[in-house]
């Protein structure tokens, strides 16, 4: 066995750094100068001049807006306005937080004079909107001195006498700590700017925020992003917004590996090189599946090809005793990787800590590392078939399998396939596209090859409409997203079903019963509407009787239950018609069969079932900093950890909004969600945090197919609509391959309709953008695979998550615009390219196209933008 020490990890992993200044632009804060109404007043010279207006398309319109008080008068002074144009300032009330009950001035160009309601009056600071409308072409334009539009977020206008000083202020940073220098001596605040998020969303908290001493260091914020810094100096103010990514690498990832192993150890020696074509060698037939999955990694993530076999192999697998059912052990020489486990599994996640420690160049440094995870039991819930639109291809999910729930360290997969396979003991429950059996065969080979266990969900009795659409009979109360448990046919056909599945998934020892959000309508029904089995019966007792029955059905097929857990919890939706007694109703000796998965942190599932022998997996759906904290105290005391997915392509960026309400469901947070339940000492990073300090890791560019350098690149700079094409002269040049850097744009108002559009082209990857077309020096063309939205591309300002694609290169991360490449193998490298025409095929979409690159070197295995 290979002997490690424990590495400590600090949250910064940077040393002590010199302490420089961070660049900023002007913040939320403007001096509202004290005038009169004559234009001609000296004093409107002292009132500060707002003069770019921003749309949420980034569009700018320029005017000249000032801002006054005169006694209880606010005086609005506008120049610069078209005739379409008029100015809308509006006043929050003090402590307000959104506009619905506040004052509006809509002006003019010339001077508009407003009285103030008496609470604005006498406030020391207003806030307000001041924005631009425009009937012509229906925009708003906002003005906002922080440089991006920010619609809902106010300006605070401060009032004092022209001659207040205003407070110097500049931000300093020294490794994990930031500096406030002013000549303030009052308290700084410190905000985060985060996306604002709805408010009473239950768990959600307020944005991070500090008050520091000036001039005096401070813990630096947690979460990249943007930070509002405002000092004061009596009734003067100065604000200004700094852009910050804190230092947290070594919390994440030590020497490459994420998350950081439990014991690693450098030892002196040079470093490990792989040469352009490695041999990988597993000692033993069960070690293959590992070695494979490394090789296809290695040839994915650097400028390699590797092959399976051990002739002058210099990575091994080895078997060793001692490591337990998932731990590994890993020796990094100059000369060789020794990967030891004893099982399977093992060797798999042996594997995947070797192409973190290569990385993207090939090279690791000498270290023994010895890890295993802390939660045994890791587990995705993965709804499959969409609510809407058609049903996603079984190779899409296979793609997922191996590139992403196998790289977050999952060992369990629950599917849940409502009417997505073609069922013999109910074909009336199938989909007309729903998986054949041999499509779902080949998922489930292709998880098992990765050591996944892969467990099949039925939820009951509610969430059944997929049921109840083809057996309406089975319906409680004529409400058709519940089932009648008492019904005969309903326990027929969830046993026929159960049976199937079982049989069909391999005889897993989990079947996922759902038995979540269960509610009974009885009381909003027509006693003629009402269910005579059921209606006069207690709540808890039909729930009670239901989970008892599914326990007995599934003993029958050697499986135990898993379930949700909400109706169980007195604080969650067991409070419904006191549901939750049916949690002490369960024989004691049965409880500990039940894993109950919590999909939230609602009601405390582990508090409140763990001490009644329930064996308790902790869950998220929606995965945010809030639900993650407290798994490494819980650790030891729950059987799982479980993230849970209800959407069918987490793999897509684009989901509909423009904010970060379905990002929870990217796939980025499926490989973090692992990583923490692997190892739980990253929980306390924020989300967006670690995403940003791992943009280059491997793990999350899985886009990555060729790193084969290109040996042309073509500028462009065309923003194209679907009216205009262009074209590039390639001058009869032979390729072998060709790539463009590109983005999108698209009106945010227009979001709901690229939804529907989207979901209509899930199964082949999203919808088509935009096409590239090779004419050849014969005459001929051919029209490649299509750009699609979400998968290959997206908008240009989409940040965090949202802009990391599964299937694109990203080749310019940072605060602004962001950049995809998409890359394709010539369909025929014999025949001499003339050129190359790009088209958008969307009339909502502009294609933003930056450059064109070719390469003469044919890739080591074809590319082509998957779906």
């Amino acid at each position: 066995m290979i002997q490690a020490l424990a590495l400590a990890v600090a949250v910064s992993g940077a040393s002590r750094a010199e302490e420089r200044p961070l660049p900023m632009q002007p913040g939320h804060a403007v001096r509202l100068a004290v005038c009169t109404g004559n234009g001609g007043s000296r004093c409107w010279a002292d009132a500060p001049v707002l003069r770019d207006f921003v749309d949420e398309r980034g569009n700018r319109q320029t005017a000249r807006v000032q801002l006054a008080q005169s006694g209880s008068n606010l005086l609005v002074r506008a120049r610069g306005l078209s005739e379409h144009q008029s100015l809308e300032v509006v006043v929050l009330r003090p402590a307000a937080t959104i506009a619905s009950d506040s004052q509006l001035v809509r002006a003019h160009n010339g001077i508009t004079v407003h009285p103030l309601e008496g609470a604005s009056h006498a406030a020391s600071v207003l806030n307000m909107h001041v924005q631009m409308w425009d009937s012509d072409t229906h925009t708003l334009h906002s003005w906002d001195p922080g440089g991006g539009p920010r619609l809902s977020e106010p300006i605070a206008f401060w009032k004092a006498t022209n001659a207040t000083p205003v407070p110097t202020l500049s931000v300093h940073a020294d490794g994990d700590q930031w500096r406030i220098e002013t000549d303030s001596t009052e308290p700084v605040r410190v905000r985060h700017r985060r996306a604002i998020l709805p408010t009473g969303g239950r768990g959600i908290t307020a944005p991070w925020s500090v008050e520091a001493r000036p001039n005096h260091p401070f813990a630096a914020p947690p979460h990249a992003g943007e930070y509002e810094v405002v000092v004061h100096a009596g009734d003067a103010r100065r604000a200004a917004i700094v852009s910050w990514v804190p230092t947290v690498q070594a919390a994440i990832s030590q020497h490459g590996v994420h998350p950081p192993p439990k014991a690693l150890e450098p030892v002196p020696d040079d470093a490990f090189e792989l040469t352009a074509h490695p041999a990988i060698c597993p000692t033993d037939e069960d070690q293959r599946p590992a070695a494979e999955w490394l090789t296809a990694e290695l040839r994915r993530i650097t400028i390699t090809d590797p092959a399976v076999g051990c002739t002058n192999a210099r990575i091994r697998f080895a078997s060793a005793d001692g490591f337990g059912p998932e731990g590994y052990g890993i020796r990094v020489r100059a000369d060789s990787i020794v990967i030891e486990s004893a099982s399977v599994a093992g060797a798999r996640f042996g594997a995947m800590t070797v192409a973190d420690l290569l990385g993207l160049d090939g090279r690791a440094d000498a270290v023994d590392i010895q890890d295993a995870p802390t939660i045994a039991r890791r587990i995705l819930f993965h709804e499959v078939s969409p609510q809407q639109g058609p049903m996603i291809r079984p190779e899409q999910t296979i793609d997922f399998i191996n590139r992403v729930v196998s790289r977050a360290r999952f060992n369990t997969l629950v599917l849940e396939m409502k009417g997505g396979i073609q069922y013999e003991s109910h074909p009336r429950l199938s989909r007309h596209d729903a998986w054949t059996a041999e499509e779902l065969d080949r998922v489930l080979d292709a998880a098992e090859r990765l050591g996944i266990e892969v467990i099949p969900a039925v939820n009951s009795p509610a969430h059944a409409n997929w049921i109840t659409a083809a057996y309406p009979e089975l319906m409680e109360e004529s409400t058709q997203s519940l089932l009648c448990t008492r019904h005969p046919g309903t326990r027929a056909l969830l046993m026929d079903l159960y049976a199937e599945l079982h049989e069909r998934f391999r005889r897993p020892p989990f079947i996922h019963i759902g038995h979540d959000e269960i509610r009974w309508r009885t009381r909003w029904k027509h006693e003629s509407q009402r269910c005579p089995r059921c209606a006069t019966t207690p709540r808890w007792s039909l729930l009670a009787d239901d989970l008892i029955w599914a326990h007995g059905a599934l003993a029958a097929l050697g499986a135990q239950p898993m379930m949700w857990s909400d109706m169980l919890v007195a604080g969650w939706h067991g409070a419904w018609n006191q549901m939750h007694r049916a949690a002490n109703r369960i024989p004691d000796e049965l409880r500990p069969d039940f894993h109950v998965i919590s999909w939230g942190r609602t009601g405390d599932t582990v508090g409140s079932l763990t001490p009644l022998g329930y064996a308790v997996i902790r869950g998220n759906t929606g995965y945010a900093d809030w639900k993650r904290p407290g798994l490494d105290a819980l650790s030891r005391g729950v059987a799982g950890e479980a993230l849970a997915l209800f959407n069918a392509t987490p793999w897509s960026s684009f989901q509909g909004t423009s904010g970060p309400t379905r990002d929870y469901h990217h796939w980025t947070n499926v490989v973090l969600a692992g990583a923490t339940a692997w190892n739980p000492s990253i929980e306390s990073v924020p989300i967006d945090t670690a995403i940003t300090a791992l943009r280059d890791h491997p793990a999350y560019r899985p886009g990555l197919r060729d790193r084969i350098a290109f040996d042309s690149s073509i500028p462009v700079h065309q923003h194209l609509d679907h009216m205009h094409a262009h074209r590039v002269d390639l001058n009869d040049r032979r390729i072998a391959r060709i790539a463009v850097e590109q983005s999108v744009d698209y009106d945010p108002s227009g979001l709901g309709a690229l939804a529907k559009a989207n979901r209509g082209h899930r199964k082949d990857g999203g919808l088509p953008v935009g096409e590239v077309v090779l004419e050849f020096a014969d005459g001929t063309a051919r029209t490649l695979e299509p750009v699609r939205l979400g998968s290959h591309t997206e908008h240009t300002e989409r940040s965090g998550r949202g802009s990391l694609l599964f299937n694109s290169i990203e080749s310019s991360p940072g605060s602004g615009a962001v950049s995809h490449t998409v890359e394709w193998a010539n369909p025929q490298p014999e025949v001499a390219v003339r050129a190359v025409r790009l088209e958008a095929t969307d009339p909502r979409i502009r294609w933003r196209i930056e450059a064109i690159q070719t390469a003469a070197t044919a890739p080591s295995t074809p590319t082509s933008p998957a779906p």
